[in-house]
């Protein structure tokens, strides 16, 4: 009987090819399998442009850099520290999540090497910031977030996807106009609270379980 390749392996062959222990390594798959689940969920995605909403069928779409950027972090975490090279930031993690996100069939996956740079341009910036500090102060790399927080915008496209409903049907059960709808959905305004209330009662009605909106604190 062949022996069972560790995750560690499992990863290496993906494109991790820097040394890490079996424990960062199953930290690492499952923190990605816990976004992965999370994007199945509705999560990581972004209102799309009314202009563009009936050409699409949607008024939401997969955001790439929220999903990667996730991603991204969830490796970095477990691997860089002070004297981790240049290269594991800008070439081994973005090659490994390309191929980890291409072998999961994650939607809205970068073509190549490049765009998935430009995906996680942010926390990769990040993270080179985090070296520099840790190489000036001794101390390791401050880890971030497993999973950020859904903003409140975050959590009502998900809910209004969840209910298949329109903006204009949300806004006419809210009674609010779809101008103001659309203001939440995109964080350009943030809900009064009876009208998170109302959303609550809503969507709770539609989806037959109680329904809590986080506030960030």
């Amino acid at each position: 009987m062949a022996a069972q390749t560790s995750v560690a392996e499992e990863l290496c062959v993906l494109g991790l090819t820097i040394e890490i222990d079996e424990a960062a390594a199953k930290k690492i798959k499952g923190e990605l399998l816990i976004i992965e689940g999370r994007l199945h969920q509705g999560d990581y995605r972004k209102v799309v442009p009314k202009r563009f909403e009936e050409a699409l069928g949607r008024s939401s779409l997969i955001s790439s850099q929220k999903l990667y950027g996730a991603a991204y972090h969830a490796v970095a975490k477990n691997v860089v520290r002070a004297d981790t090279a240049s290269e594991v930031l800008t070439e081994v993690i973005p090659a490994f999540l390309l191929s980890f996100s291409k072998l999961r069939g994650w939607p809205m996956g970068a073509r190549d090497l490049r765009e998935m740079n430009h995906y996680v341009r942010g926390p990769l910036t990040e993270w080179q910031g985090k070296v520099l500090e840790a190489q000036a102060t001794g101390t390791p790399p401050a880890e971030s977030p497993q999973v950020p927080k859904e903003s409140v915008a975050a959590q009502l496209v998900r809910l209004k996807e969840e209910a298949h409903l329109t903006v204009q049907e949300l806004g006419d059960l809210i009674g609010l106009e779809d101008r103001s709808i659309r203001r939440h959905l995109s964080a350009d305004a943030i809900p009064y609270d009876r009208h998170l209330r109302a959303y609550e009662r809503e969507f709770s009605k539609l989806l037959k379980r109680k329904v809590v909106i986080s506030k960030l604190s």
